[in-house]
């Protein structure tokens, strides 16, 4: 059965553009500032899995797929 909660990738991707849009992310940042932020966000993943702290994994490797969609966008 089909759960109508799930966004296909391009939904997220669009979702996440038009959030770092509104955040200022495409006019101050750049594709570095978020490969360096996807860097953090790495440290805090591997800090989260050796404390074996579920919830803090989730977020970061939600906060990774956020700071590549990011990068990306730069890129094109």
């Amino acid at each position: 059965m089909e759960n109508k909660n799930i966004l296909t990738f391009l939904q997220l991707k669009n979702n996440i553009d038009n959030w770092a849009q509104e955040k200022g992310i495409h006019d101050k940042g750049s594709c570095f500032s978020q490969l360096m932020k996807t860097y953090e966000e790495i440290g805090e993943l591997i800090q989260a899995t050796q404390q074996e702290d579920k919830e803090a994994i989730i977020d970061a490797i939600g906060d990774i797929l956020v700071t590549l969609i990011n990068a990306d966008w730069f890129v094109k």
